[in-house]
């Protein structure tokens, strides 16, 4: 025995180079050149309904990275698709994700690969998910692409536009006109719904540009006379007729010539009927136009819908939607460089409010937490539901929001080695996000985090890493766990892994009741956390 003494002692803990001795066949190699511990199929759908996958990560191309989870959503539709149907749902109905677009292409690809029983369920969940004009148009594109418009389909999206009340069906034809190349006028010609002879099929001819002549302000529907409102938007050359028009039926930005967008008595006759995402969307408009500025009443207004949580919550605005809005306001100008304004900070507050009541925030556990999050180069890659949004600044964010909520926190950051990254609950968004991008990037040790709490012997209850899982340098964190668990005597310790990339492996041990593996960024991910460090 003592010649294999040697042997033993270097394979207690395993080089994330190498495969952890007797969990061979659980672990594969990731992207970035270490080994991790393989995801479940649905373990990966939920990574991708909470991510998506059109950016790709730092290491798979962008049509790499969709083909692997368009795969497995396929093998789960296989498995069970009622419950992909099912799940998905339950994560765009909840506003779980930034962006509905990858439930809306999971339910096409139900439509597609599912049994008859599949497709009776998407059927019924497509009114849920495709909510808007905008929605539909995209899943009919997904459609198109994937498969091709048989009598399930076409009756499906047909009862999509025969269900909606009147006034309802003429504002998503006339707000959401057209999305990835298609009308709903294409939809029509292709689906043929019946409308009837009643104004459901003035509003659809409307739609469809053909003639219709009982369009008018006169007339006892709500949907008519929303539709002639617009057009008489189109010929008015008086300000004060149209700022009645808007008031007097709701009519949005979408509704409205474009060179009338910009005028300040517009836009101020406009704020009262926007909606939460077109409210964030257009601060840098307004306040270009003068609208917004320092204590004008407008400015009070807006603070006070940003400030509104049931506001927000109605509008299933995403945590990330907040923090692009307060990253692209203040900096003054558009990240696609178009257009300046000066900045609000009262309004800049209120966003940087408005993001942290975004979560389900809740009471606070008064455990002892342990961030580390991951700066390593892979990290630098934009999270695929974000043009202008790294994964570490991601990482920042959530961090952050859980030290405005616990009492005992400690954040530092891994990359080949481990730093205190001297993040506190005074920090607003701007100033974590200058100490995590000031750090040196380079290889992916999570190791190091646990490592660094053994040295220095800090008391924790709970790791938290939150990373691309591109592990590459040191060893196995679930490992090392189980020596901090000997070293600082504290057997229950747990961690939770936060992955920021729709992919299929994770450093958490499935096996450790006490790790925990999190599909990305969503607002009911501080709940998530305090009920698996409570429990």
């Amino acid at each position: 025995m003592s010649k294999y003494k040697n042997v033993l002692k270097k394979t207690k803990i395993t080089s994330v180079k190498n495969k952890i001795l007797g969990r061979e066949k659980e672990m594969s190699a990731n992207n970035g050149g270490g080994v991790t511990f393989k995801l479940g199929k649905w373990e990966v759908l939920s990574r991708f309904l909470n991510l998506g996958a059109e950016n790709g990560t730092f290491y798979l191309s962008s049509g790499k990275h969709q083909y692997k989870n368009y795969k497995n959503i396929i093998n789960c539709i296989n498995e069970d698709g009622c419950r992909v149907v099912d799940t998905l749902t339950d994560v765009s109905v909840r506003g779980l994700s930034h962006k509905n677009d990858h439930a809306i292409f999971a339910l096409a690809l139900c439509f597609t690969y599912g049994d008859d029983e599949t497709k009776t369920r998407a059927s019924f969940a497509l009114d849920k998910v495709c909510r808007i004009g905008t929605h539909i148009l995209m899943f009919v594109q997904f459609i198109k692409e994937l498969r091709g418009f048989g009598k399930v389909v076409r009756n499906s999206i047909n009862n999509w536009y025969l269900s909606k009340s009147n006034k309802d069906f003429a504002f998503q034809i006339s707000k959401y006109q057209n999305r990835e190349g298609w009308t709903h006028r294409d939809v029509f010609c292709l689906t043929h719904p019946n409308f009837g002879k009643e104004e459901k099929n003035s509003i659809a001819r409307w739609s469809m540009n053909l003639p219709v002549e009982d369009i008018n302000l006169s007339s006892n529907d709500e949907g008519v006379k929303l539709l002639a409102a617009i057009e008489k938007v189109k010929t008015s050359s008086s300000n004060k007729e149209i700022i009645k028009l808007i008031s007097q039926y709701n009519l949005q930005r979408e509704h409205l010539p474009t060179e009338l967008l910009n005028e300040i008595d517009i836009q101020k006759a406009m704020l009262p009927n926007l909606g939460s995402t077109a409210l964030i969307r257009n601060l840098g408009n307004m306040s270009k136009s003068g609208l917004i500025k320092p204590l004008s009443q407008e400015s009070k207004f807006v603070i006070s819908k940003l400030e509104d949580t049931t506001f927000l919550k109605k509008g299933r605005v995403h945590p990330l939607s907040l923090y692009i809005a307060t990253k692209t306001y203040n900096s003054g100008t558009g990240f696609k460089g178009t257009g300046s304004w000066n900045p609000d900070s009262n309004v800049v507050s209120a966003l940087e409010t408005s993001f942290y009541k975004s979560f389900d925030l809740v009471e606070p556990t008064n455990k002892n937490y342990f961030f580390g999050l991951d700066i390593s180069g892979s990290m630098t890659q934009q999270i695929s539901s974000s043009p202008i949004v790294s994964c570490h600044e991601v990482a920042t964010i959530i961090a952050l929001t859980m030290t405005k909520v616990e009492p005992y926190t400690f954040v530092g950051g891994f990359s080949g080695s481990f730093v205190d990254l001297k993040i506190s609950k005074n920090d607003s968004l701007e100033s974590a996000g200058r100490k995590t991008q000031n750090n040196n990037f380079g290889s992916t040790n999570p190791g190091s985090a646990i490592e660094y709490a053994i040295n220095n012997k800090i008391d924790t209850d709970v790791f938290i890493f939150i990373t691309d899982n591109e592990i590459n340098t040191g060893k196995h964190p679930s490992q090392i766990l189980k020596e901090y668990r000997k070293a600082m005597n504290k057997p229950n310790c747990k961690m939770i892994v936060i992955g920021l990339t729709a992919t299929g492996f994770t450093i958490a041990d499935p096996k450790d009741p006490l790790m925990l593996d999190i599909a990305g960024f969503s607002p009911d991910i501080t709940s998530v956390i305090s009920n698996f460090v409570s429990s």
